[in-house]
Order: C-alpha cells, then sequence, then structure tokens
C-alpha cells in the first residue's frame, strides 16, 4: 500500500467512514511526486503516517566480532614440581585453576624405597648435616671478617673493594648453608615415608596430575604453578583481518582487555594467523594457561552514523529518505562501510546534518511506485 492509500485510509478513518475499495484508492490518490522525484507531504500526511526523522551526524562506531585464543603463560613464569624419587601419588590437597602462595602444600608423594637404599639415604643424610654445621661455623667467622674489614675502611685502613669481597664471602657461605640443609630436609623426608611437595613460588595451579594412587616415577611432572602475572593469549584469526582496535578476552568468570603484541605473519595449517595479545597481571586469575576462550575484537571505524531503522533495502541497493527541504524527502542510495544492530555507518550518499526518516520511511518507499514484498528496513535483517 502506498503512502497515498494510508493517507487515504487514515483520513476516512478519522472522518468515522468506511475505507473504499482498493481499485477506488489507486483511482482517488493524488500523486505526491513533484518534478525532481521528491515526495511532498502535507503537514496532515505527515501526521497520518506518523513521520519522523532524525540528524545523520559525524560519529565513530565500535563494531565486534568474536574469535578465538589460547592462553599462553610466558617461559619465565611457568615453575614445574617433579617427583624427585619413584613413589605413589596420594590425593591432591589443592585443585586444578587454585591461587596458591609460596611454601603451599601441593602434593603428597609415598615414597618406594627399599631397605638398602633408605640405609644409604640416611648415611647421606648424616653427612650433609655435618656439612651444614660446618657452614653454620664458616658464616660466623665471615661476619666476624666483614665487621673487622668495615670497621677498617671506616678508618680509611682499607679499601672499599675489601668490603664488597668480604660481603660477596658472607653472602655465598649463606647461599651454600640453605643449599645444604634444604637437601638434608629433603633426605629426611624420604626416610619418612610421606613427602611433602610444596609451591615454590606464588600463582595459579595450571597443571596437576590427579590420580590418586597411581605410581609415578622419578622425574614426573606433578604440578605445574604459573606464576601471577601478564597472560598471553594467541588469537586465531582469517589472515585478511585488520587488527583490532581494542581486545576483550572473555576469561573465566570476568572478561579483561587486551592489547596486541605482535600480528601474526605466519599462515598456519589450519588457515588462521595468530596474533599475540597480552593481558595484564591482574587477570591472571581469569585465564588460566592452556584454556582457548572466545575474544571480541574490537573495530573502530569512523564516518556518517543514522539508525539502522533508517536504511531500506530496494534490490541490491540501500537506501534512506532525506528531508531537502520542509516537507519534502528525496531518496538516496547510500554506501554502508559498517553495522551493528542499532547504527548504519554510511560510507557514501549522504552528508553529516542532513535530516534521514526514521519512522514512516517503508510508507515513503511505496510512494516511489517501485516498492517490493520483500524490501524492508535494514535493522530487521
Amino acid at each position: 500500500m502506498t503512502l497515498s492509500a494510508i493517507v487515504v485510509v487514515a483520513l476516512l478513518a478519522a472522518a468515522g467512514c468506511k475505507a473504499p475499495r482498493a481499485e477506488d484508492e489507486s483511482e482517488r490518490a493524488p500523486t505526491r511526486m513533484d518534478e525532481r522525484g521528491r515526495i511532498a507531504l502535507s503537514a496532515k500526511d505527515r501526521k497520518a503516517v506518523d513521520l519522523q526523522t532524525t540528524v545523520a551526524a559525524q560519529g565513530v562506531l565500535t563494531t565486534r566480532r568474536v574469535r578465538y585464543g589460547k592462553v599462553v603463560a610466558r617461559p619465565q613464569e611457568d615453575s614445574l614440581l617433579v617427583a624427585p624419587v619413584v613413589g605413589r601419588l596420594t590425593s591432591p590437597p589443592v585443585s586444578l585453576g587454585a591461587q596458591v602462595k609460596a611454601a603451599d602444600l601441593l602434593a603428597v608423594l609415598e615414597p618406594l624405597v627399599d631397605t638398602a637404599s633408605r640405609a644409604s639415604i640416611e648415611a647421606q643424610r648424616r653427612e650433609l648435616l655435618g656439612q651444614v654445621e660446618g657452614a653454620r661455623a664458616q658464616i660466623v667467622a665471615k661476619k666476624s671478617e666483614l665487621d673487622r674489614v668495615s670497621a677498617l675502611v671506616a678508618a680509611r685502613l682499607a679499601t672499599e673493594a675489601d668490603q664488597a669481597r668480604a660481603q660477596a664471602e658472607l653472602t655465598t657461605e649463606q647461599a651454600r648453608f640453605e643449599s645444604l640443609e634444604r637437601a638434608a630436609s629433603e633426605l629426611g623426608r624420604l626416610t619418612g615415608g610421606r613427602l611433602e611437595l610444596r609451591a615454590p613460588v606464588p600463582g595459579v595451579v595450571a597443571t596437576l596430575l590427579t590420580d590418586t594412587g597411581a605410581l609415578v616415577q622419578q622425574g614426573t611432572v606433578l604440578v605445574r604453578v604459573v606464576r601471577s602475572g601478564p597472560r598471553w593469549v594467541d588469537l586465531a584469526v582469517p589472515p585478511g583481518d585488520p587488527v583490532g582496535s581494542g581486545y576483550q578476552v572473555r576469561g573465566i568468570p570476568d572478561a579483561v582487555p587486551a592489547q596486541l603484541l605482535s600480528r601474526g605473519t605466519v599462515v598456519q595449517p589450519d588457515g588462521t594467523r595468530r596474533d599475540r595479545l597480552e593481558a595484564g597481571p591482574e587477570a591472571a586469575a581469569s585465564l588460566p594457561p592452556g584454556a582457548t576462550l572466545p575474544v571480541d575484537v574490537l573495530h573502530e571505524a569512523t564516518g556518517i552514523l543514522v539508525p539502522a531503522e533508517a536504511v531500506l533495502r530496494r534490490g541490491k541497493d540501500k537506501l534512506v529518505f532525506v528531508e531537502v527541504e520542509a516537507g519534502r524527502f528525496e531518496a538516496r542510495t547510500i554506501g554502508v562501510a559498517e553495522r551493528d544492530d542499532a547504527t548504519v555507518l554510511v560510507s557514501s550518499g549522504i552528508k553529516a546534518g542532513e535530516h534521514v526518516v526514521t519512522r514512516g520511511a517503508g510508507a515513503l518507499l511505496g510512494e516511489l511506485g517501485a516498492g517490493r514484498q520483500d524490501e524492508k528496513p535494514e535493522g530487521a535483517e
């Protein structure tokens, strides 16, 4: 039904009259096209179809595409906890994805040590304990030496290099003492029937062996802890995709922002390239390493913005109606650069500041005499 028919029906209904037959409508409907092909509406016509307009404005449209990326821990953030001996794994006290602090209990191993091995380990432990006592005595002596050299430096009888050398010797001996003490403690636990393995660093449990009662060999990775810190996300995108103006990784449970570190230059066997993103350290808990997560890739484009309901489809063309003068409307074919559910970014056909029809545009399209049943507002697609 054309705009003329709509107006006739509206006016007759308002007057309390019955609508005439369809053939009478077409006979009585006056043309509203002027000599320049524009549609002229009176104030009464405009009110009958509830026609409304808005101003096309210059602006920025942000669109998003969903891609998928795999969370990767940076190499320096990985810390592995391995089985020091052959043993049987008991029920793990932590769960995958748990936040742990340094020295938290991560796994318990029951060493499988025969009698001869146990005696040998105990002998090694006693020898280490003797070395620990010797190292402790050396630390006392080197502290005294450092104090003596410091006093000489204050009296200008020794140089600062002498003081630094004495400090370095003390530091080295302290590190040797701590290493011997840890080794003796580990050997003691091996002979105690229960080996408790603790977190070497704070972070997130990214890998966890949970086969309770399983026999594990020496060197088997039991737990992988990833330090709290930035996370990498390797994003799979089609080779021709432009880089985004922003990225949002849908983490577990919260979405976190990320920034582009590098654009992939090689096409992978699956036909995509890998763009590497980095999320800040505050996102560590939401991005477990190894997880594949959806990523919103944001793209910003600048141009003329109009509401989606203003854009109509006629055949292969897209058009809008522009109020070029008061009460006169002109159909314009436009180019569409980008769009989302509510807004269309127009690349050609109209200028900023022009008034486009948002409500009643379908009736104007019928008035052109070229309406088709499949023509509908672009926003309804």
